[in-house]
């Protein structure tokens, strides 16, 4: 499921952010700098504020989500992967944010049936079709489903 591609497409988009980061804050150095010498209190008072919003919400909504998964994908390169045969069970309606990654949660059974499993699929990727009580092979890193493989029904 997860490709080189996918590493170099996270770790290239490092350059833009750094200038994109860069420029915001030369931006807000020279509107402080040139209002201060102006004298225009209540205009740096605002200006300053409103850079403040701006470099929150981008940090908050833009590099923070970033940086998470791009250490996600970091450690997944490297981790160790654990393999099961599991039973589908079912899909969350709706995707949620789990360590900074954007995911489904997918619920599995054993194969004894009774034990239940949480696991959690990548939003990137779009979701397998899978029906309910149908045998998987899952390869796994913690929660985060890395490889989905359908299982050979014995005939």
């Amino acid at each position: 499921m997860y490709t080189s591609d996918d590493y170099t497409k996270a770790f290239g988009k490092t350059k833009a952010k750094v200038i994109f980061g860069a420029a915001l804050i030369g931006l807000g150095l020279a509107g402080v700098i040139a209002l201060t010498l102006l004298k225009q209190k209540i205009a740096l008072y605002i200006f300053a504020a409103v850079m403040y919003l701006v470099c929150f919400f981008v940090w908050s909504f833009k590099i923070a989500p970033w940086l998470k998964y791009r250490k996600f994908l970091k450690e997944l390169k490297t981790g160790q992967r654990k393999h099961a045969s599991l039973i589908y069970r079912g899909t969350a309606a709706e995707t949620r944010m789990y360590d900074g990654v954007e995911v489904w949660d997918m619920d599995f059974y054993d194969e004894d049936g009774e034990t239940e499993r949480l696991m959690v699929f990548d939003a990137e990727y779009p979701l397998p079709e899978l029906a309910e009580g149908q045998k998987v092979k899952v390869e796994s890193y913690g929660s985060f489903i890395t490889k989905l493989d359908l299982e050979e029904q014995n005939a």
